[in-house]
């Protein structure tokens, strides 16, 4: 079975783990998470070898009709980050 795990309880089983304190992993994770933002925005791709490839994508600006009511509109350039998981990590959940 399947379960879902939210950034609370990865923070409460994370700290168990490295026999830290809630409050520093929380801090830690949260700084991490925010570096990889910034250098997403900085550089096209942050690898990391052997777990995964974080690409950051720009979507041109494109024209789009709205079936119902066949209004016309333009959906502007956006940016969007794709997760791309090694073969390690593919190979690791797979077993």
């Amino acid at each position: 079975m399947l379960f879902n795990m939210n950034q609370k309880e990865f923070v409460e089983k994370f700290s168990e783990e490295i026999e830290e304190t809630k409050k520093w992993t929380h801090n830690t994770i949260n700084s991490l998470f925010e570096f990889l933002s910034e250098l997403l925005i900085d550089w096209q791709s942050v690898v990391f070898t052997n777990f995964w490839k974080f690409d950051s994508l720009i979507i041109q600006e494109r024209k789009w009709v709205n079936p119902k009511t066949l209004e016309k509109i333009i959906i502007p350039k956006l940016n969007r980050v794709k997760f791309i998981p090694s073969k390690t990590l593919k190979s690791k959940l797979n077993k």
